[in-house]
């Protein structure tokens, strides 16, 4: 399939999400060859919507950054990024990238790619087997990007390609245990939610150390840390809902009973205040044209 990506030529496409409730929905896919400094992309400047980006190296090599690391991202290998985020790729003068990419947006999307660079970083090691695969999506992506449901459905398929990519054939992510799996739909059932890590440890039925071993081998993340990351996306949606709420009803909303850390905590992760986010209008207009983004 990489061969047939490549056979097709030079693409950009930006498939529509359209009026579903997905929670996970691709915004761009391509094929390029670029060549020189022209070619730079910073994760700070690309708006406050979170999306991911995967981007596999067919040839050449391209730089990357991310805070005070530095790579080279060089055949077989794979950039695994979220936005926003202090990072930025680049070509200097004379250099030369030649990749496909996959740019998702969605709740789902995002946990899955935190996921995957929990277990191997930013920069993945890619087996031609699987980059195969992942072309192969790439390429039917391009083909039915006019089918918002098609797109879901293959966007989700990607994500998983890029977990199962970065965790391992042996690491691949099993069954999630019952206690963190019924935790977890709760959650997910009451967005907003203010529960401590001993509260879901209950709710599990497990010791609250035992439960946050097997809540962070199942996501990625502690307890405490993903529902910060639920309820501040929570709070994303509902200033992107059409109902005027203020930044503080939107806090108490979220499960945040401080308005002043919600904005901190808020400001941290999607990098601009709430109040920022907000005037800025990007999550109310799902169908923008976002183009690698």
């Amino acid at each position: 399939m990489l061969t047939e990506l490549v056979a097709s030529g030079p693409f950009q496409r930006t498939p529509p999400r359209g009026g579903g409730p997905f929670v996970i929905y691709p915004t761009g896919c391509g094929y390029e060859k670029q060549r020189g400094a022209d070619y730079d992309w910073d994760g700070r400047k690309r708006g406050t919507e979170p999306f991911t980006i995967f981007q596999y190296t067919i040839s050449g090599a391209g730089r990357l950054a991310i805070g005070r690391d530095r790579h080279v991202v060089g055949p077989g290998q794979a950039m695994a990024l979220i936005v926003p985020e202090d990072h930025r790729y680049w070509l200097e003068d004379g250099e030369e990238w030649e990749f496909f990419w996959v740019s998702v947006r969605g709740a789902e999307a995002l946990r899955l790619a935190e996921r995957a660079r929990v277990a191997a970083g930013a920069t993945l090691e890619i087996a031609p087997e699987t980059a195969d695969r992942l072309a192969g999506l790439c390429l039917n992506l391009m083909r039915e990007h006019h089918d918002p449901f098609r797109t879901s459905s293959l966007a989700y398929d990607f994500a998983l390609g890029v977990l199962q990519a970065a965790t391992g054939p042996g690491g691949a992510p099993g069954e999630t245990p019952e206690g963190v799996a019924r935790v977890l739909a709760y959650l997910a059932a009451n967005p907003g939610k203010s529960m401590s890590v001993t509260r879901m440890a209950e709710y599990a039925g497990l010791s609250r150390a035992h439960f946050s071993r097997l809540f962070a081998a199942a996501t990625g993340e502690t307890p405490a840390d993903y529902l910060l990351h639920e309820n501040l996306r929570y709070a994303a949606r509902l200033m992107g809902g059409e109902r005027t709420l203020s930044i503080r009803e939107v806090a108490a909303q979220a499960g945040f009973s401080d308005a002043n850390y919600f904005s901190k905590a808020f400001r941290r992760i999607f990098g601009v205040t709430p109040s920022e986010f907000r005037a800025s209008g990007m999550y109310r207009d799902p169908a923008r044209p976002w183009g690698r983004g």
